[in-house]
C-alpha cells in the first residue's frame, strides 16, 4: 500500500529525514519500487543509515540500501544484508563519513523478486569521525598532487572522510628502488588505517598497492623499482568506512635496484645465448633490470641427466631472486 511518502521515486522527490534517529515507516509497494530520502550532513561526521522492523510476516520484505552523493546520482555506498543484525539479517545498514557539508540521498529498494513490503528507516549523526582537511588540499586528483622529495621531509596528511584520496608526486632515477610508506597513524583519536597505491607517470595506471605491509597496525608500505626516470604518483585512501584519520608519508630512494649489465650482454634471446660448458667453470651474471632475461646454451649427451642451478645470489646490496 501507499505509505504517504509517495511520490519518492527519484532524488528530486526525496523525502526529508532527520539525523537524530527518528524513524520513518515506508512501504516498498512493488518489486521495482524505489524510495528516496534526503538528509542534511556535516562534513567529517559519521552517519549510520539503517533499515529495520522489516515486515517478514505479512510480506517477505528484504531491503537493499544505497547512499548517493550531493548530486543525487553518484553512488557512495551500498549494502544488502546487515551482517551484524542477527535478529534481522535481511535489514540493511550503511556507516559512512561524508566529505562535505550538504544534502545526501539514501535509496531503498527491494531485493527482487519478492522483497517488497513495509520497513522502518532511520539516520543517525554519530558525530565527528575524521579530522579536518589540511593545508595540502585540494590534493585529491593526481593533477593536483603534492610534491614530496625522496629522502626529504615527511608529510603529515589527514584522511578527512571516507572518500578522501591524497596524492603525492615524486621524481625518480631510472633503475632505482623506492620505498613509499605511511606511519605514525593516529589510532588514539581515530582508527586510521591506510591503503597505499603507486601510479605510473600518467597518474592513472596502477603499478602497486598495499594495505597492511608496514610494521605497525594499519600502516602501508611499498618497495618498488622505477623503470624509467620521471614523475610518479602515490595515493593514500582509508582502508574502508570509518578508518580515516591522520598519518605521515615518506618516500625513500634506496639507490640502484639492480647492478650494471655484465660482459655477457647481449644475452637476452636464445639466438644470443652464451655458451656454458657442463662441468666447466661457473659464470657470474647480473640481472640488471627487472625485465632482464639471461640465456645460456650447452651441449648435451642423449640420456644424461643435467643439473642447472643458480647460486651465490647477492642478497646484501640487492634482493636477487632468480
Amino acid at each position: 500500500p501507499n505509505d504517504g511518502f509517495e511520490v519518492d521515486d527519484t532524488s528530486a522527490q526525496a523525502v526529508l529525514i532527520t539525523t537524530d534517529g527518528t524513524p520513518q515507516i515506508h512501504n516498498l509497494e512493488s518489486n521495482t519500487a524505489l524510495d528516496y530520502l534526503r538528509f542534511s550532513a556535516i562534513g567529517g561526521h559519521l552517519y549510520r543509515i539503517k533499515t529495520f522492523n522489516l515486515d517478514r510476516t505479512t510480506y517477505t520484505t528484504d531491503t537493499i540500501l544505497r547512499l548517493y552523493d550531493t548530486n543525487g546520482t553518484t553512488e557512495l555506498a551500498m549494502n544488502d544484508d546487515d551482517a551484524g543484525d542477527v535478529a534481522e539479517p535481511r535489514s540493511s545498514v550503511i556507516n559512512y563519513v561524508v566529505c562535505a557539508t550538504g544534502t545526501y540521498y539514501p535509496r531503498v529498494q527491494p531485493y527482487s523478486p519478492g522483497g517488497c513490503g513495509t520497513y522502518s528507516i532511520r539516520v543517525e549523526d554519530l558525530g565527528v569521525a575524521c579530522p579536518a582537511s589540511d593545508g595540502y588540499e585540494n590534493d585529491g586528483p593526481s593533477a593536483s598532487a603534492v610534491a614530496i622529495v625522496p629522502g626529504g621531509a615527511t608529510q603529515r596528511h589527514p584522511l578527512s572522510c571516507d572518500a578522501d584520496k591524497d596524492y603525492v608526486k615524486f621524481t625518480t632515477v631510472a633503475g632505482n628502488r623506492y620505498r613509499i610508506s605511511t606511519f605514525n597513524l593516529d589510532r588514539t583519536t581515530y582508527v586510521t588505517d591506510t591503503y597505499l597505491l603507486v601510479y605510473d607517470t600518467n597518474g592513472t595506471t596502477l603499478l602497486a598497492s598495499d594495505d597492511d605491509g608496514g610494521p605497525q597496525p594499519g600502516e602501508s608500505l611499498i618497495t618498488w623499482n622505477a623503470p624509467t626516470a620521471g614523475t610518479y604518483f602515490a595515493a593514500v585512501t582509508a582502508y574502508g568506512p570509518g578508518y580515516c584519520g591522520t598519518y605521515d608519508i615518506r618516500v625513500e630512494d634506496l639507490g640502484p635496484a639492480c647492478p650494471a649489465s655484465d660482459g655477457y650482454e647481449s644475452d637476452g634471446t636464445s639466438a644470443s645465448a652464451v655458451t656454458i660448458v657442463p662441468g666447466g667453470l661457473a659464470q657470474t651474471h647480473t640481472l640488471h633490470t627487472d625485465a632482464d632475461k639471461d640465456y645460456m646454451k650447452f651441449s648435451a649427451v642423449a640420456g644424461n641427466v643435467y643439473r642447472v642451478s643458480t647460486f651465490n645470489l647477492e642478497r646484501t646490496t640487492y634482493l636477487t631472486d632468480t
